[in-house]
């Protein structure tokens, strides 16, 4: 049984928890040590211990460890990491570094704007590790940025910025000003130090800086120190060097969005290109310090820095300002994601399920084979506008749209020889559209041409000429489509474009109570956290859509090094046979009045196994598994009968579980369908090779006709049963 997320802070900082009753879990109490009388509510985080009466929440718990350890941290540890570090022992103590007694872990608090604890990053194998659950904050020394400070400095990683507070601890600059060439002159007081007007900011990550901390920049100078990163290059081709590009993006933050400005932005240049290879991979702020000597590194990193042109945001030049971009919460498995949803929302097997399904789908967008394209269908309010909204936040690898209208165009702009392209196929090109209401393409006035461009992209090509002469050719396409719509989207069959997509199905019989119940709470406890005015910190983490964007970026930025998961032969005669079902039960008679237009015949299944099988193999990726296993094959299984759905399916699935057959009658009253439907629909299965009639002869020794019954062909039962495939249960 996994782990409540309220839980999770308790376990990362040595708590041992067993269940108890009424959501309760207990354990050892770490202020006075009695076993069995810390009681923890696994949905809300409070705890009380039961024999020396203290209590409190998530943060309070942080604080409590923070403390122990603090009071239990001997000094030959301190001593001992210092060096390691290559700080002083006193500024570990300064910024509150302490090892906790219950892991042995050293611990590395950071505070909130406001200066409340707010994590507790664990220091293991050279990572700072974040608290499950927690919001990431960036670390400082405690009282500090304050007002007297007129610059700050953002630097990467903790022992970067201990470092260099260190170093300003211990200077201070002839004529006050800290700049190139100025003369550094020892002191013994910090009061009178550079620390006095310079204050220090270390981010956990180059590509973690949070709009929220631009708060800490405001009306100072401000510099930024991260890593001498190397290029590298991302899954999808594209060349990043992270150091660097953490720092540009801080600017764009900056530019893009009316939080508070710095009053300048300065940046450190490793060399010409903002990194050198004259310098060590990975080389920082604390190397440099510690080659060069405290004096002379700084002025070498005061003189390394180069000013960066704000430019003015949205508002300042009167327009209407954009909502600012989501910061991502680092995730890197599937487990830790759907723990994230569980906590917010009424999440259920089949919603995790959709999420995976579409996550697979936005990572094949970057592999080769049959491109992934998706229906998620549901009714208002099933939870598939929410998963959508979470994907969307992915900016750089997914194309949000509200409504499709089509994906070429032909617009020319009058008067001009201008050849932009008004078309937004070259937007949609190597990313995953996502259309949040496809149910208005169906009353579309050009549902024809609309659908016929589709088909042309997944088919890899487009050309299109229009009636003012201009044409448009793409070819090579590859973009993958998420479309999400209730039951109508189903109208888009096998003749307008329904081949091309897989379809995952949402609340189907479930039962909705929870879903509303969940609604509720959720809304009830914001309003409740609006009231006293600040949210708890816990509640910050509930952002699954950060989160979402977190594990996306993870799938996409290390997609290349991820272990390519194995199709065992079993999973793949399973695939194999499902995909065969599947394009029986799309198969559909086309008739001209009463008479068949021509015989019929299912389509050959191999882009149908292509899809299952591709994305069998990227649910393995987005879940973290090795291989595909019969939980993977089980989530294929399911979309496949989703695609599928119809009376085809429902009639092939009754008779797999009554061998001699039924009659017209009797899968009339099993399914709930008009005889005259049933009809029909066997006289089509029979055209299809799905069904062949048993003549049951009367021996009743009365007069009457004999009991024509419908039986599956033994190719149908035989590809049902290797697939896997459940029975309908007998009435």
């Amino acid at each position: 049984m996994p782990l409540p997320e309220k839980l999770k802070p308790f376990v990362a900082h040595g708590l041992e928890l067993q269940p108890g009753t009424g959501g309760q879990y207990v354990g050892d109490c770490p202020l006075c040590d009695k076993t069995a009388h810390l009681y923890v509510n696994s949905s809300t985080g409070q705890w009380d211990c039961k024999s020396c009466g203290e209590s409190s929440n998530i943060p309070g718990f942080l604080a409590m460890i923070l403390e122990i350890s603090l009071e239990t941290t001997e000094e030959k540890d301190h001593q001992k990491l210092a060096k390691d570090r290559g700080v002083e022992p006193a500024s570990l103590h300064a910024w509150k570094i302490a090892k906790n007694p219950f892991t042995g872990v050293w611990i590395i608090p950071a505070w909130n704007i406001k200066g409340k604890l707010s994590n507790l990053y664990r220091y293991e194998e050279g990572r700072a590790i974040s608290t499950p659950g927690c919001k990431l904050h960036p670390f400082r020394a405690p009282g500090s940025p304050n007002k007297s400070q007129d610059s700050i400095w953002v630097v990467e990683g903790p022992w970067d910025g201990i470092k260099l507070w260190e170093v300003l601890s211990k200077y201070k600059a002839r004529g006050g000003e800290l700049k190139p060439g100025a003369k550094l002159v020892r002191v013994a007081d910090p009061s009178v130090s550079l620390l006095a007007s310079t204050a220090v900011l270390a981010a956990p990550g180059a590509n973690t800086f949070s709009v929220d901390w631009l708060a800490y920049l405001k009306d100072k100078d401000c510099f930024l120190g991260f890593d001498n990163d190397y290029p590298k290059k991302t899954p999808s081709g594209k060349t990043v060097k992270p150091g660097w590009d953490g720092m540009v993006r801080i600017g764009k933050l900056i530019s893009s969005n009316g939080a508070p400005r710095p009053k300048s932005l300065h940046r450190i240049k490793w060399g010409e290109a903002g990194y050198s290879k004259k310098l060590p991979k990975g080389y920082d702020i604390r190397d440099h310090l510690l080659q060069k000597g405290p004096a002379k590194g700084l002025l070498d990193l005061v003189k390394r820095m180069d000013r960066v042109s704000l430019k003015k945001s949205k508002e300042q030049q009167g327009k209407g300002q954009e909502a600012p971009e989501l910061e991502p919460i680092s995730c890197s498995t599937f487990q830790d994601l759907v723990a994230t949803y569980e906590q917010a929302l009424h999440f259920t097997p089949i919603l995790r399920d959709t999420l995976a399904c579409m996550l697979a789908t936005v990572i094949s967008t970057d592999l080769r084979g049959e491109q992934l394209w998706m229906r998620i269908i549901g009714p208002p309010g099933s939870g598939k506008t929410t998963l959508a909204e979470a994907i969307t936040a992915a900016k750089e690898y997914i194309f949000p749209l509200d409504i499709f209208t089509g994906g070429a165009s032909g617009y020319k702009e009058p008067g001009r020889r201008s050849k932009k392209d008004a078309s937004i196929i070259p937007q949609m090109m190597g990313k995953t559209t996502i259309i949040k209401d496809g149910d208005t393409l169906l009353s579309s006035n050009d549902k024809g041409r609309i659908l016929g461009e589709l088909r042309a992209l997944y088919d890899g090509a487009l050309r299109a000429r229009y009636r003012n002469l201009e044409s448009r050719v793409y070819e090579d396409v590859r973009t993958t489509i998420l479309i999400c719509g209730t039951d109508d989207l189903r109208s888009l069959n096998r003749s307008s474009l329904g081949e091309r997509f897989l379809d995952v199905e949402i609340l189907g019989s479930e039962d909705t109570a929870p879903y509303l119940d969940r609604a509720i709470d959720n809304t009830y406890s914001a309003f409740l956290d609006s009231l006293q005015g600040e949210a708890q910190q816990i509640q910050e983490a509930k952002d699954y859509r950060r989160k979402t964007l977190g594990y996306i970026l993870y799938l996409k930025e290390n997609l290349g090094s991820l272990p390519p998961p194995v199709l065992p032969e079993a999973m793949r005669d399973k695939i194999h046979s499902l995909g065969s079902i599947l394009s029986y039960m799309r198969a559909r008679v086309k008739k001209e009045g009463q008479e068949l237009a021509y015989r019929p015949r299912p389509e050959i299944a191999t882009r149908l196994v292509s899809q299952l099988s591709k994305l069998a193999g990227c649910l393995a990726l987005v879940t973290g598994k090795a291989k595909v296993d019969a939980k993977l094959y089980s989530i294929v299984r399911k979309v496949a009968l989703d695609t599928a759905q119809g009376f085809q399916l429902e009639i092939t699935q009754l008779l797999m579980s009554h061998k001699v057959g039924l009659s017209v009658k009797q899968i009339s009253l099993e399914l709930n369908i008009p005889e005259t439907s049933v009809r029909r629909l066997t006289a089509d299965m029979q055209e299809l090779s799905i069904i062949r009639r048993n003549n049951k002869p009367n021996r009743s020794g009365a007069r009457g006709r004999d009991l024509h019954l419908w039986i599956l062909t033994k190719e149908i039962r035989a590809l049902w049963t290797k697939a896997g495939l459940p029975k309908a249960r007998k009435g």
